[in-house]
């Protein structure tokens, strides 16, 4: 409106208004005149609207307020909007009251109503085919607990380990482990060891550093011709023997099952990809932070496969490497209900790097069709360069004692500078700083 009065004049001229000095006067008192009607009644419009806005906030609200200092924001969006925004099964007058009732509680509370939720519809669709639920394991007891219950209580123990896709869950400790019972076999031959091979079930690879030799030695059997009930040669029935007893190291070990931090206000995902002539595989990690500026990195899922068995050149393997970092990318992505910050991806490798860089065409066919499937999943995510030395998916392929595993805080909780700040990160090839660092420290303590 003040535009328009400004201008006023200029708008006349353009019109072609009249000569008449007097008529000119007069329309421009008339417009002058509904001007001002017009402003003083958007002030008192918005002055009115300024004291029931006061009025509102000082009054108690239909919807209770919200104790942001308690309430985790984002954790809240992503348990909604998996659980109810995105369920086409519950109309939008439904979606509005799960949502108003969660509003006036802490985090904790929201998520307890949310799953309560899960719960009775799961139970619902389950009752529907004559399948009823008898039993709920969770590390919050006030989630399973439901008041006047018609369900037959089998109690199983608290303290017992539930199994879970294979896994066993510690539901007091939230802990994941691997049941290990490996036994000696009465004959050595490639029929018992691919039975006790399959007893270990790790579906997050978390194990992967000390199953991989394994994989390689089952490879060279195939490789050798060997029949399933021939005897092995002496030289590899004691190579057998002595992984049978580190492996049963790997029945202590405990995967903490949470690996973002407490009321986290971000989620990165970093991706290391690596190969040698053996094996090549690819681990991620989640690196998460609060707004107390704390970081938490933690081992999220590992895939490692062993290399073919035609030679091929180291790059091929490397980008074989890459190819399944992308598909564990997907994996992930697909399957996470926190919403991703950023995603990076880490290799050793400068020349994988530089087909990436290229355009698929100009590439050979085992490259271009490797290469197109990458850019197709990864998109527009970074490919950074990490030296070898730093490269934690090259623990995948040199085997880790499972004796010592458990203590390898490297592979559970990431590289140290994931916990600092980016310009603390490998670039243009060089190590980081930590790790200069850390190799001068050693070198002076060893002068």
């Amino acid at each position: 409106m003040e535009t328009m009065y400004d201008h006023y004049d200029e708008i006349q001229l353009q019109l072609g208004c009249k000569d008449d000095m007097d008529a000119r006067l007069s329309e421009r008192n008339d417009f002058e005149s509904i001007y001002y009607k017009a402003l003083s009644k958007v002030h008192g419009m918005l002055t009115d609207y300024s004291k029931s806005t006061e009025q509102a906030n000082s009054a108690s609200s239909r919807i209770n307020l919200i104790n942001y200092l308690q309430f985790n924001w984002l954790e809240f969006r992503d348990t909604f909007n998996t659980l109810i925004h995105s369920n086409d099964d519950i109309d939008k007058i439904n979606k509005f009251h799960y949502l108003r009732a969660s509003l006036g509680e802490t985090d904790a509370v929201v998520v307890t109503i949310l799953t309560k939720f899960i719960r009775k519809n799961l139970e619902s669709t389950l009752t529907s085919a004559q399948m009823f639920l008898r039993k709920w394991r969770s590390n919050k007891c006030q989630r399973t607990s439901e008041p006047n219950q018609d369900c037959v209580d089998l109690n199983i123990g608290v303290a017992d380990p539930s199994k879970t896709l294979g896994l066993s869950w510690n539901v007091l400790t939230n802990e994941l482990f691997v049941p290990i019972c490996a036994t000696k076999a009465n004959n050595n031959t490639k029929r018992s060891m691919l039975s006790l091979m399959s007893q270990v079930f790790d579906p997050l690879g978390s194990l992967a550093p000390c199953v991989i030799m394994m994989k390689m030695l089952l490879q060279q059997f195939w490789l050798n011709k060997i029949s399933w009930d021939e005897q092995l040669p002496a030289d590899v029935a004691k190579l057998w023997s002595d992984i049978m007893n580190k492996l049963r190291a790997l029945h202590n070990l405990r995967v903490r099952r949470h690996v973002v931090c407490e009321s986290y206000s971000f989620i990165d995902l970093h991706i290391f990809t690596d190969a040698s002539k053996v094996a090549y595989g690819t681990c991620s990690y989640v690196r998460s932070g609060d707004h107390s500026g704390n970081i938490q990195v933690r081992l999220l899922l590992v895939k490692s496969l062993v290399a073919p068995l035609k030679l091929t050149t180291i790059p091929r393997v490397e980008l074989c490497g890459a190819l399944v970092g992308a598909c564990l990318y997907a994996k992930i992505v697909g399957s996470l209900r926190a919403q991703v910050r950023q995603v990076i991806l880490w290799i050793d490798s400068t020349t994988v790097l530089s087909w990436l860089k290229m355009h698929p065409a100009k590439l050979q066919p085992f490259f271009r069709n490797r290469v197109a499937k990458i850019l197709e999943k990864i998109r527009n995510y970074t490919w950074r360069h990490v030296p070898t030395n730093e490269n934690l998916a090259d623990h995948i392929s040199r085997e880790v004692d499972s004796k010592t595993i458990n203590g390898f805080d490297l592979w559970w909780s990431g590289p140290i500078y994931l916990r600092c700040e980016v310009s603390e990160w490998p670039s243009n090839h060089k190590p980081s700083i930590l790790y200069q660092r850390l190799n001068l420290k050693l070198f002076y303590m060893q002068l």
